[in-house]
């Protein structure tokens, strides 16, 4: 469990994120995380209909279910949390960074939180690309995107509303 501004929140790791991130920062970082957060109670659900009842194999199935059970959200939130720890003159230092993404409203048309960010940060680095401030071929890793570029970006800057 995770507590993020008195919000109690399960946090447990998923597949995906990190990337590069491990190679990049391997020998220069100690620990490396990255997690979902949910509600609490939602890995054991899961877990429960995935692997109980054995629907892991049948996602047809799983999806009638989930969609019977629990019509989509309008109102989702996408959480992000970060947490870095470290010894600085021998003395332990923690910067935390945490903000909320809500739907928003993109050319008069509703987009779910989890659909404007996964698709605004692909576009964000499309754009880069576009503008030739990234290279034009060949692979790229995403700490090699210079965060205040991708902010800077048309669709990049949503990220600070």
């Amino acid at each position: 469990m995770i507590n993020i501004e008195g919000q109690e929140f399960e946090a447990f790791t998923t597949s995906g994120g990190l990337g590069t991130l491990c190679e990049t920062f391997e020998g220069k970082v100690d620990t490396l995380n990255y997690k979902t957060i949910r509600y609490p109670g939602h890995g054991k659900l899961m877990r429960f209909l995935m692997y109980e009842l054995i629907l892991k194999n049948d996602t047809q199935q799983l999806e009638r279910i989930l969609s019977n059970a629990k019509h989509p959200v309008e109102e989702d939130v996408v959480y992000v949390y970060a947490v870095l720890e470290r010894w600085q003159n021998e003395t332990l230092s923690r910067k935390e960074y945490y903000n909320a993404f809500y739907p928003i409203e993109i050319e008069e048309k509703k987009w779910q939180a989890i659909s404007w960010t996964t698709a605004a940060s692909m576009v964000a680095v499309i754009e880069l690309v576009a503008s030739k401030q990234l290279p034009q071929k060949g692979f790229l890793k995403q700490e090699q995107i210079p965060l205040q570029n991708f902010l800077q970006t048309p669709t990049g800057s949503l990220f600070l509303t």
